[in-house]
């Protein structure tokens, strides 16, 4: 491969970035995985040595690595910079992609033009990106890449250099469309300054015909037919599921193998809501001592809870950018002149023994994400809910639910006032009370429990479990508790959360335990205490659905 600049160049660049022999070790090393002493076979004069290392790169393909490392590790570098913004074409014509056979010279370099004052690259470069390319949160590199763009000391050249990079790698899709092209498309409807718009359109307009973006019929009839009220538009919900399967009889106890789906409500009722697989992937790098070794397997990550705990905030990340996305394609389908809006809820769907966990009380990044700064409580944020893994994969235990639900179905038809409501519950505040009520429920079923007894503490686990297994062989689908057992007055305070309409619209429920959450300004507040668990059976037969499906996604 010839190179389109100077070797002498991109040289004396790097030994401006890095003054030193042992810093550009370090560089190496962090950002190739490579020793610096075996490339240069041990050359001490510093600037052989930095021959050796680009002429190393260049042979092994690898010299696009050596500048975004580079870049990463000294971002502020004015030389670097600037060597990446006069050269941005001719690194992106290192090694040859099915793209660039097809765009001309002239054509790239006047995308180039037009791109190079986009800055927004998590809002829109990034969105604009998994909208275009639907695979690709699977490819194994999609985290270093989320990473670039999501760097506010990276230049806007050296994330162009990344985002280009990636579009140019593939080639026309089955529909004849270059996804390069369909990405401007795309990004030219999303953003709002009306100059990059006009440069983009010009752009497109002046492509040669075998690359025009199919003309898009605005007057659709069909389309104008199913396009949903913009109040709709501005309330749609989402979910973030994760499931925690239980190890297997021989399997250490102490891992679980987990998955996660993005689950975004259909906008037409008689469609069935879209599941996402979420790539779950470990965070820390593998050679610190905080690594917590998580190991991809075929049927998701084989882990503990508490490394669950600790990869959740990359997770949820991952996550919100993909519904950006969708947002992103709901306002190009139907030529909205605002944003769409998802209301997220997190679901855990954990096995018998971790039902108790706080999940609500996760830390989560707070704004601005790139400090990773985990200062936020996901269930002050989000719609948190615990489901019942173990619901999911017994088939008696279903039934059962479906039973209840049935019967309370007809129970709200009947219009019942909160007295009658309040009676579909029991409240256990001593397992000396559990005793008692467990002897009623096969005759009196009742819809849930409230519980501000020590349901937590590992003394009483044998407690613990006898009610959980009463729970799923009843098919009792709720369960709200107080982590502060010692604390008065959450018996009523979760009352006044159980209505007519807050059961019968379970979204409205959940969203009232988040309002209580938010509200808790100290340690005694039912918010800082407060857990749910909710079994419905819709859910339960969506996500069997999807798991079902052939050749199914896993994280």
């Amino acid at each position: 491969m010839e190179l389109k600049f100077e070797r002498k160049d991109l040289r004396v660049v790097l030994m401006s970035a890095f003054p030193t022999q042992g810093r550009l070790e370090l560089m190496v090393e962090d950002e190739l995985g490579e020793s610096l002493n075996q490339i240069t076979q041990g050359e001490k004069d510093y600037e052989l040595a930095m021959n050796a290392l680009v002429k190393w790169a260049e042979k092994e393909g690898r010299l696009y690595n050596l500048i975004i490392g580079a870049s990463v590790q000294n971002p502020g570098n004015d030389a670097l910079q600037q060597f990446v913004d006069k050269n941005l074409q001719a690194l992106l014509h290192m090694g040859s992609t099915p793209a660039l056979s097809l765009l001309s010279s002239d054509v790239l370099a006047a995308l180039i033009a037009c791109l190079i004052s986009i800055t927004n690259f998590i809002d829109d470069v990034l969105s604009v990106c998994i909208q275009t390319l639907p695979d690709v949160e699977l490819r194994e590199d999609y985290s270093a890449i989320q990473g670039y763009l999501r760097n506010n000391e990276l230049s806007s050249s050296v994330k162009w250099l990344v985002t280009l990079r990636l579009l140019l790698e593939y080639g026309k899709n089955s529909k004849g469309q270059l996804p390069i092209v369909t990405f401007v498309q795309n990004l030219q409807k999303r953003i709002v300054d009306g100059a990059s718009k006009d440069a983009l359109n010009t752009w497109l307009t002046n492509l040669p015909a075998e690359l025009q973006p199919p003309v898009q019929t605005v007057s659709n009839p069909v389309v104008n037919q199913s396009r949903p009220a913009d109040e709709e538009l501005r309330n749609l919900r989402a979910a973030f599921v994760i499931t925690v399967e239980p190890p297997g009889i021989t399997a250490q106890t102490h891992r679980v193998r987990v998955n996660g789906y993005l689950v975004t409500e259909p906008v037409d009722e008689n469609k069935l809501p879209k599941f996402h697989a979420i790539i779950l992937q470990e965070p820390v790098d593998e050679s610190s001592d905080k690594s917590i070794e998580l190991r991809q397997q075929k049927t998701g990550l084989f882990c503990t809870l508490k490394q669950v705990e600790d990869s959740f905030p990359d997770w949820l990340l991952q996550a919100e950018v993909a519904i950006d996305a969708r947002c992103t394609e709901l306002q190009t389908d139907f030529n909205l002149d605002f944003r769409p809006i998802y209301d997220l809820t997190i679901e855990f769907w954990l096995p018998f023994e971790h039902l108790t966990a706080a999940a609500d009380t996760w830390k989560i990044y707070s704004q601005p994400v790139r400090f990773k700064r985990r200062n936020q409580v996901v269930g002050e944020k989000h719609q948190v809910v615990v489901r019942s893994y173990d619901r999911f994969s017994d088939s008696a235990a279903r039934t059962k639910l479906d039973s209840t639900w049935q019967k309370l179905d007809s129970f709200f038809q009947t219009s019942p006032d909160s007295k009658a409501v309040h009676q579909k519950f029991e409240h256990i505040d001593c397992w000396e009370r559990w005793t008692a009520v467990k002897q009623t429920l096969r005759n009196h079923p009742f819809m849930g429990l409230t519980l501000t007894c020590p349901l937590g503490l590992d003394q009483y686990q044998e407690q613990r479990d006898d009610l959980f297994s009463q729970m799923l062989e009843e098919g009792i689908p709720t369960a709200l508790w107080s982590r502060g057992s010692e604390l008065t007055d959450h018996q009523e305070k979760m009352y006044d959360l159980l209505t007519v309409n807050t059961l019968s619209k379970l979204d409205q429920l959940l969203e009232q335990v988040k309002q209580t959450r938010r509200s808790a300004n100290d340690d005694e507040h039912l918010g800082r205490h407060l857990a749910i668990w909710c079994d419905e059976p819709k859910r339960l037969m969506e996500l069997e659905r999807c798991l079902k499906k052939p050749g199914r996604l896993s994280a």
